[in-house]
């Protein structure tokens, strides 16, 4: 009987002694993301030696960068074309950008994508020195440059939005006396 009891206490006490180490690495873990510095790599529980690995997540969140482009609000983003393929690496292209609309990453890189590679087309852009000196990227008689089409998978997009601020409010007072004012002048004097 007494072998019974403990057979059916021992998957209760795993399971308490479970819960206990999960809660006190949720604990330590809010806690390294709301102080500032590094937090602990290993935490102890229950003041045992038995050290629990505890992963850095407050160091993930401080570099995470911010890329919500969606909403009406105005987002200022820098961004990167670059070049993947090993031994190639380069920026292709970099800028900032105000962003008035409502999109989101995949779209915003795509644009920025087809902008560049149509300059490239127009003989706009001028090949990467490493490619130069590798003779990478064939050219065509107009002078201007291409990736091969079997290579065009290694362009990536960075971006970053660096600030967020709210669009100033529409001035419809303005507009509406401006309209009236034109639909006066294109009626004329008024007549009795």
């Amino acid at each position: 009987m007494r072998f019974l009891a403990q057979l059916v206490r021992l998957p209760m006490a795993a399971l308490a002694y479970g819960v206990d180490v999960f809660v006190k690495t949720m604990q330590e873990s809010q806690r390294a993301v709301n102080q500032p510095g590094e937090p602990p790599s290993v935490a102890k529980v229950n003041n045992s030696q038995a050290p629990i690995y505890q992963a850095p997540i407050y160091k993930e969140i401080k570099e995470m960068a911010d890329q919500d482009l969606s909403g009406d609000e105005l987002k200022v983003v820098r961004y990167r074309i670059i070049f993947k393929k090993r031994d190639l690496e380069v920026t292709l292209a970099s800028g900032e950008e105000l962003v008035n609309y409502d999109t989101d990453g995949a779209s915003f890189g795509a644009l920025k994508i087809a902008e560049f590679v149509t300059k490239v087309g127009a003989g706009e852009v001028t090949k990467p020195d490493l490619w130069k000196e590798e003779r990478y990227a064939r050219t065509r008689p107009d002078k201007a440059w291409s990736i091969p089409k079997e290579d065009r998978r290694y362009i990536g997009f960075l971006f970053e939005v660096l600030r967020h601020e709210p669009r100033q409010e529409k001035e419809y007072d303005r507009e509406q006396v401006k309209e009236l004012r034109k639909i006066a002048d294109r009626i004329g004097p008024h007549r009795s």
